[in-house]
């Protein structure tokens, strides 16, 4: 393990020596081309996907809704239960990851074009010289739409439970240590 740490640390010195500071980022643009647009999808997603699950819950258990209770207040006050909370979180994760991951899979696509091809000596176009749009266009020109979506379904069903396990572990962690400082304030612990 040691030695392997060795050898990343003497790889980038290397690199850095040879092409200088800067392609310590290279493909950065094109992570960013994809990463940005999933994040942004995928909050998106989980808050409203994540609030209708609660709304339909509140109302298949007859709980009243409250239109002049914002949001976060109805989540606090109606759902302090840690199984509601943990399959409404997974089902709502794992929903918005997969929409998410299904959406930007072309520069998903762009991206790793980009890095099989970067140093191949098949003659390909280095790609991480380029545009993800004219990326893109390229791929679309000689494949059509199923060449910007291939790989789809592998990439959905990695995507969609790491979103699911990521983010129900976060919100029952936080339901836990907030109930666990909640016990501990009422009998002046904190």
């Amino acid at each position: 393990s040691g030695n392997h740490m060795l050898e990343a640390f003497k790889s980038i010195r290397e690199m850095v020596a040879t092409h200088g500071y800067t392609s310590m980022w290279r493909g950065l643009t094109l992570t960013l081309w994809r990463d940005v647009p999933f994040s942004g999808l995928y909050w998106w997603g989980y808050e409203v996907i994540n609030a209708k699950l609660k709304d339909l819950r509140d109302e298949r258990n007859g709980r009243a809704y409250d239109a002049t209770a914002s949001r976060a207040e109805r989540r606090r006050r109606n759902h302090d239960n840690f199984t509601e909370t943990f399959l409404d979180s997974f089902a709502s994760g794992a929903l918005s990851g997969a929409i998410a991951s299904i959406v930007t899979t072309p520069f998903d696509v762009g991206k790793t074009r980009t890095q099989v091809y970067r140093d191949s000596p098949s003659g390909a176009p280095n790609g991480s010289q380029r545009h993800m749009m004219n990326l893109l266009w390229d791929i679309f020109k000689a494949e059509g739409v199923p060449g910007l979506w291939r790989g789809w379904i592998p990439r959905t069903l990695k995507v969609a439970p790491s979103c699911a396990i990521m983010i129900s572990s976060y919100e029952v962690g936080k339901r836990v240590f907030k109930h666990t400082n909640e016990r501990k304030r009422q009998h002046g612990d904190l």
